[in-house]
């Protein structure tokens, strides 16, 4: 199995344990990077990216390894005619890239709730990933 795979497990159930011992705002962290790595793990293996091709196309888009991997997944999902999980897709790692934000950036309190909707939002993106792309877990 993937090392991504694997950190990808161990950050969700690292969320949840988080969110289980009232630390929120560390479970959100924990929640996006289980989907980035599910993201990563795809490039990397199902396209043949390497983390070299990978620097040099987000750099050359002007954009982050993160946004690339969204747009780049969001772009196949489409060209496969997966237009509605193409659409849940770009909605949930947006709302949980938002939180993830929050929860590292700003002056707010992340309370239970906006943790655990993080958690599902990830696995919910974990799932479409692992549907479209042909991903066993």
């Amino acid at each position: 199995m993937s090392i991504l795979i694997n950190k990808s497990k161990e950050n969700q159930t690292s969320a949840q344990l988080l969110i289980n011992n009232n630390h929120y705002a560390s479970s959100v962290h924990c929640s996006y990077y289980s989907s980035v790595q599910i993201m990563l793990h795809i490039l990397l293996n199902k396209f043949n990216f390497t983390p070299e091709k990978l620097e040099a196309e987000s750099k050359m888009k002007f954009t982050g390894s993160h946004v690339f991997a969204k747009n780049f997944l969001l772009n196949k999902m489409k060209e496969k005619n997966e237009r509605f999980k193409a659409r849940d897709f770009n909605n949930y790692i947006g709302e949980l890239k938002n939180k993830r934000e929050k929860a590292d950036y700003q002056e707010e309190i992340i309370n239970t709730e906006l943790s655990q909707e993080a958690l599902e939002q990830s696995k919910k993106i974990n799932a479409i990933l692992t549907n479209v792309f042909e991903i066993a877990l």
